[in-house]
């Protein structure tokens, strides 16, 4: 057509000079005035005003500027508004035109010459030419345009589509929730240009959605949100289980959301829509929803996975907590390891901070703390609860579980939380087996800082069923245990009495036949013990033999035996032990001993000593009578020496 064509982007203030691309056939007559004959301003006033024109209407328009050029401006229309305007024509329709222009030429200044050099480049088409060839630059440039936009709207949403196809992986892989919404946010922030996202998750109760995370300008606004899942929109999205939409700000309000919102999406996250992604103040295209559905679908299948995951090893933690109380229960462990080590097992598989474990004293009629976690124990030593009294009481008497969500508003409790407890959740269980209530059990203060749940309960009563088995049975091995120690043990002294002493000292025997491992044994008799209870009473005579023993006990090693053999004799067995070296031990009974005070009632202080006889094993015998007979010889051979002394058995020289 031979015509100038000029494309300009939309700015706050049209700028001649700045084009989005280089002219097509740039009228020099309008170059030569802006450029060497300051007219710019003019031009800015007449052809830039029409293009900011065009911008505003968004419709073509015919001109003729100062210097008689006919031109046109053809804005180019696409889902945004107005990106492009394209200023044309800039042609003379007639000599008049060229004439008129001679006249503001001579204004400004321009010489004969130079204007003479511009005839060859003049065209002149006439208004009806101008007019079709503004009508099919507009034809070809929209459909340019719009060809580009549906290209470029197709390929960001390919591209999306396979960003979201690679999130989708990854979220397979991300078992932690908090990073799941992390992600999910983050993805909606940066495909979708949300101005403010947050996902809302349902409270321990299920009955309102509140805030778990979020982004954007309004997010602080949305940090104490609270909405009812059975009214008004979040009941629409709990029914259609669908993408919801809502821009009416009645209901919006309803729905909890702040008075300066003015639209949300809503994307069911989870079943039951318990967890939901809200896209606040954000237009998205038809098809943006479908993708970010698409999403949510994928998302929720993942938060199933999640929770299922979470079941199996919360199932499996039970398991290993049942396994480890039965194995502690099964061993040798004092029982109040045991009743620490329930706590702690079964705090670990509900998260909880606190806890404790009471079990019930028949004969005081009350509750005592066993085990507690989350506070020093030293605290609650003396504490103690009859039933009916209390939580734990209440539950001991109606031997019925306790899940409380708020403690502040559960009718059965009513208390405020105690300031050293984080959370207003706990569980109270009682420890039953065949029908009787042995005691309780309690868990407080989820570390995540959300309620119990009944899944939390049942996994508890679960555990408490095999726990009183275990308590019970390890409260009988330690009876059993208690009446094995008494029946080998000297009531008085706490040594091991002879019936016992005398089966250790045939294991003895027996180790030496598989091993050849020898040992020795000391037999100990207080001196003038006879004439020394008659002078001060059997009391003072039954003190004499506690602190023999006692200084007996303290001075042998861990892996001796020491008995009382009977009155005032004692016995030690010394496995692994040769002669001299037993010496060396029943001297150091001995000084033991002489060292021992005894302060009767009479205010005076008396000391004891001892005779010693050693023997080894099979150094001075081959059976254990002759031992016993070799080590009393001994110790006969000390009280005859004079008493107070050490005597090492020593076999006869064989006949010359």
């Amino acid at each position: 057509m031979g015509l100038s064509l000029i494309s300009y982007g939309p700015s706050r203030r049209v700028d001649l000079r700045h084009s989005l691309c280089e002219p097509s056939r740039e009228n020099p007559i309008c170059r030569l005035l802006q450029d060497q004959y300051g007219q710019r301003a003019q031009c800015e006033a007449h052809c830039g005003q029409q293009v900011a024109r065009a911008f505003a209407t968004g419709r073509p328009a015919s001109f003729t500027c100062y210097a008689s050029l006919h031109a046109f401006t053809v804005p180019i229309t696409d889902e945004t508004g107005v990106p492009l305007v394209l200023l044309g024509g800039k042609a003379f329709a007639s000599y008049e035109d060229f004439f008129s222009f001679r006249e503001t030429a001579q204004r400004c200044g321009i010489d004969a010459n130079t204007l003479l050099s511009l005839v060859k480049d003049i065209q002149f088409k006439d208004q009806p030419f101008l007019d079709s060839a503004a009508g099919l630059v507009e034809t070809i440039c929209q459909s340019l345009v719009r060809s580009l936009t549906f290209r470029q709207r197709h390929e960001v949403a390919a591209a999306r589509l396979m960003t979201l196809f690679s999130i989708g992986a990854e979220l397979n892989h991300q078992l932690d929730q908090a990073a799941l919404f992390r992600l999910v946010l983050n993805t909606v922030g940066v495909l979708f240009n949300a101005n403010t996202a947050v996902i809302l998750a349902a409270d321990s109760s299920g009955e309102r959605l509140e805030y778990a995370d979020g982004f954007g300008i309004k997010r602080e606004a949305l940090r104490h949100y609270s909405g009812l899942l059975n009214k008004g929109l979040l009941e629409r999205l709990v029914s259609v289980r669908a993408p919801l939409f809502c821009d009416t700000a009645y209901d919006l309000l309803q729905a909890g959301f702040p008075p300066d919102v003015s639209s949300v999406h809503l994307f069911p996250l989870a079943a039951g829509s318990r967890t939901v992604l809200a896209i606040l103040d954000t237009p998205l295209a038809a098809d943006d929803v479908k993708i970010l559905g698409a999403f949510a679908d994928l998302f929720s299948v993942v938060l199933e996975n999640n929770r299922l995951r979470s079941q199996v090893k919360d199932r499996q933690h039970g398991l290993a907590a049942l396994t480890e109380i039965m194995r502690t229960s099964a061993s040798t462990l004092a029982v109040g390891d045991l009743f620490q080590t329930i706590l702690d097992r079964s705090t670990e598989c509900v998260d909880a901070e606190h806890g404790s474990l009471l079990l019930f004293d028949e004969g005081a009629n009350e509750l005592v703390i066993k085990a507690i976690k989350g506070l020093n124990p030293k605290i609650v030593e003396g504490v103690r609860i009859r039933p009916g009294e209390g939580i734990s009481g209440m539950v001991f008497a109606e031997a019925k579980p306790l899940l409380v969500s708020d403690l502040e508003t559960d009718v059965r409790v009513l208390q405020e939380k105690r300031p050293r407890y984080r959370t207003r959740s706990f569980i109270s269980l009682p420890l039953q087996s065949h029908d009787q209530t042995i005691g309780v059990l309690n868990v407080a203060d989820k570390l995540s800082g959300d309620a119990f749940t009944s899944y939390d309960l049942d996994l508890l009563t679960s555990i408490a069923t095999h726990t009183t088995v275990a308590i019970q049975r390890s409260e009988y091995h330690q009876r059993s245990e208690e009446l094995k120690r008494i029946s080998i043990t000297d009531s008085l002294t706490g040594l091991l009495n002879r019936r016992y002493f005398q089966e250790r000292l045939v294991e003895e025997v027996e180790r030496f036949k598989r091993h050849r491992l020898p040992f020795s044994l000391i037999i100990i008799d207080i001196d003038d013990f006879k004439r020394f209870n008659d002078t001060y009473g059997h009391m003072v005579g039954d003190e004499a033999l506690t602190v023999t023993a006692r200084a007996v006990r303290t001075s042998i090693r861990a892996i001796d035996v020491a008995a009382r053999y009977g009155g005032e004799e004692f016995t030690v067995i010394l496995p692994q032990t040769p002669k001299k070296a037993a010496k060396k031990m029943a001297l150091r009974i001995g000084e033991a001993v002489g060292q021992t005070v005894i302060a009767p009632t009479t205010g005076r202080t008396l000391r004891l000593t001892v005779s010693l006889g050693v023997a080894s094993f099979p150094d001075d015998a081959e059976t254990l009578e002759d031992l016993l007979r070799h080590a009393d010889q001994a110790l006969y051979e000390a009280k005859r020496r004079g008493k107070n002394q050490v005597v090492v058995f020593q076999s006869p020289s064989p006949p010359p």
